[in-house]
């Protein structure tokens, strides 16, 4: 029953589930261009925002930088709980990944996102930096 309550808590926030693995993320760019990780917007039942997620590195890039800034976000098919509101902007924050001058490899870090209730969830990121 707490698994499921759970659940059901995480898709009204639009979350994924606390006893899950992170959110994987992978990202590809070029030496010296930035790229969008992931927009992030807590929304309720109505698709209306509810809260702005506080975003820490727990583990950051060896080679870039992380850069956050307020932003419109879409809700996407793979947001827990986005069911009807898939497609719908929403003012959040932008999690921008910004490689070292002269960098190309790849590159990993963990970001956690704070939810209005407390939780916390985290996302793996991977980003490849590559030369066209």
């Amino acid at each position: 029953m707490k698994t499921i309550a759970a659940f059901l808590l995480a898709g009204l926030l639009g979350a994924a589930v606390a006893d899950e693995a992170p959110i994987q993320v992978r990202r590809t760019t070029e030496p010296g261009r930035e790229v969008l990780i992931r927009g992030f917007a807590e929304f309720n039942g109505n698709c209306t925002l509810r809260h702005v997620q506080a975003i820490t590195v727990v583990t950051p890039p060896a080679n870039g930088r992380i850069e956050t800034r307020p932003g419109e976000v879409t809700i996407g098919p793979n947001w827990v709980g986005s069911g009807a509101c898939e497609g719908k902007k929403l003012q959040g924050v932008r999690v921008f990944y910004v490689p070292n001058e002269g960098f190309s490899g790849s590159d990993k870090l963990l970001l956690e996102i704070g939810y209005q209730s407390n939780r916390k969830v985290r996302a793996e990121v991977d980003v490849l930096v590559r030369a066209k």
